[in-house]
């Protein structure tokens, strides 16, 4: 898996718990804007990488990366 597929599939997954969660309840623990949150969790968006981790961190959510 490339690193496109890769944070591709990430962001998605952050992104459905978010909706799952509440995303004026993600953005106000995030500390990011309403709208700013659903135009980065679109599935056209290329959202940074410091908005997904600020994302899982409010939803409790660690990631973990290794050596493939």
């Amino acid at each position: 898996m490339d690193r496109r597929q890769w944070s591709s599939r990430a962001d998605s997954r952050v992104g459905e718990v978010a909706h799952a969660q509440g995303i004026a309840r993600v953005a106000k623990l995030s500390g990011l804007g309403r709208e700013s949150l659903y135009k980065a969790l679109q599935p056209s968006s290329h959202p940074r990488l410091e908005t997904i981790l600020r994302v899982a961190q409010a939803l409790g959510i660690r990631l973990h990366v290794s050596a493939a």
